[in-house]
């Protein structure tokens, strides 16, 4: 693997957390995300673990599930911890879990569609 094919599969990973730290490091969000904003972090995640899911080498099946999700999960963690920083914002439990939550289901979605494909091309 050179570094050049690294920083192309991963480079959409770092760029999607960079992005969402900043988010994170707004006191005041632009727009207003309702009473419960739990589905806009699942789907925040569930885009990053769909990231992490490719750049792990997603025909890699399982493992690549596996690590997608636990990349999205941690960041999540410590997403959650940078905001406990941040005024007007608070690190939430739940916030988290919703994370977490968006990436499984991202990166259990990523899976799917890679042993449907493959299955339908006629290869094990």
């Amino acid at each position: 693997m050179t570094v050049g094919s690294t920083i192309r599969r991963w480079g959409p990973v770092a760029a999607l957390m960079t992005a969402m730290w900043f988010v994170s490091a707004t006191s005041h969000l632009p727009v207003d995300v309702g009473s419960s904003d739990k589905i806009l972090h699942a789907a925040a995640y569930a885009v990053l673990a769909a990231l992490a899911f490719r750049a792990a080498g997603g025909s890699g099946g399982t493992r690549a599930a596996l690590v997608a999700v636990l990349v999205a999960a941690a960041y999540g963690a410590l997403d959650e911890y940078h905001q406990s920083f941040v005024p007007g914002r608070t690190a939430s439990a739940a916030d988290w879990l919703a994370d977490a939550c968006g990436a499984a289901i991202g990166a259990a979605s990523c899976l799917a569609w890679t042993r449907r494909t493959t299955r339908a091309r006629g290869e094990r």
